[in-house]
């Protein structure tokens, strides 16, 4: 857009008042205007004198910003190279420059520099770099400047797409879409397991019952000896037996009757010490009102420390059991 008016104003004058447009008639756009103000933005700054704390004749003297953010204290390459410091070391300094998606990273030199004090003098560990801030920017030239509105083109610099971020919001997304009803991670090794039942039951015309070998994970199958846990657990159930003499009585009549049926086998003595998984167990009272019954439930996830239980080398199985959800919603129909 060009001026209308080609009288010449200076810089200063359109500063220290109020930019206006005037309307035209018949013109539907829209302009917006500011006004500059001159309130000073002050900084906590000081001049400072520095030394080189192994050659004091070398002095300088700088200006100190404060900033009590920072957890580290910087200064220019320049100044190193003026006080001649020598370098302690050099490290990696990560930069999280604005709008920036990935931080920057550069080298530093780690000095050690004197300060001038009012109770003397003091040593600290600085961190000199090649540029702190952006340019300076000069002054601008003072005179009568012609001035007209030009046309500029804003770059969107803030607020960058992150990858990770987007995805994450998608997948919170297709989660609420689905209500909850999403594939079971479990359903393979249900499958799993239900394949090693079809294959591995069958009927014992001789005792009479079906018989099904245990479902474990892997082949062969790896289950710790647990001897210690097994007998340091057997003495205990003894011994909190033993203060009832009719509970000891039920339990070894329970263990009898299973030994019998074959729910359970004698280790052989001279197996005793070869490697060998035992299953703990421990009985369970049910009383009514004409008798009292001992159940015997055996530990199957029982482990020693930083080992697996016989339960952990086991597929869990499908749960069988009506789902709760699709009876409800058959009630409401």
């Amino acid at each position: 857009m060009s001026c209308n008016d080609n009288q010449p104003i200076s810089i200063d004058e359109l500063a220290n008042s109020s930019a206006t447009v005037p309307e035209e008639k018949g013109n539907n756009s829209t302009f917006t205007t500011t006004e500059a103000t001159n309130q000073p933005a002050p900084l906590m700054c000081t001049d400072v004198k520095l030394f080189n704390p192994d050659d004091p004749s070398c002095r300088a003297t700088a200006t100190a910003f404060l900033d009590y953010g920072s957890t580290a204290t910087y200064i220019t390459e320049e100044l190193a190279a003026l006080l001649n410091l020598p370098t302690i070391k050099r490290e990696e300094l990560s930069v999280s420059t604005f709008a920036g998606s990935k931080p920057m990273l550069m080298e530093c030199s780690i000095h050690k520099i004197g300060i001038v004090t009012e109770n003397g003098t003091k040593c600290l560990t600085v961190k000199s770099t090649t540029s702190l801030a952006k340019d300076v920017m000069q002054i601008i030239p003072d005179g009568n400047l012609s001035f007209c509105f030009v046309s500029i083109e804003n770059d969107d610099v803030a607020n960058p797409a992150n990858h990770n971020k987007l995805c994450e919001l998608v997948s919170r997304f297709w989660k609420l879409e689905s209500v909850g009803i999403l594939d079971n991670p479990d359903q393979r090794d249900d499958d799993e397991c239900l394949k090693l039942f079809h294959n591995t039951i069958y009927y014992d015309s001789d005792e009479k019952r079906y018989v099904v070998t245990l479902p474990f994970k892997v082949d062969p199958v790896k289950v710790p000896d647990n001897y210690t846990l097994a007998y340091s657990r057997l003495r205990n159930q003894l011994k909190q037996l033993q203060q009832n003499p009719s509970y000891l009585e039920r339990d070894h009549a329970v263990i009898k009757d299973q030994l019998q049926r074959g729910i359970i086998e004698r280790v052989p003595a001279e197996d005793v010490h070869k490697p060998c998984h035992y299953l703990s167990h421990h009985g369970v009272l049910k009383r009514n009102d004409k008798d009292l019954k001992i159940r015997c439930v055996y530990d199957g996830s029982a482990k020693l420390k930083g080992s697996v239980s016989l339960n952990d080398t086991l597929y869990r199985g499908p749960v069988l059991l009506p789902n709760l959800v699709g009876i409800l919603i058959r009630s409401r129909l």
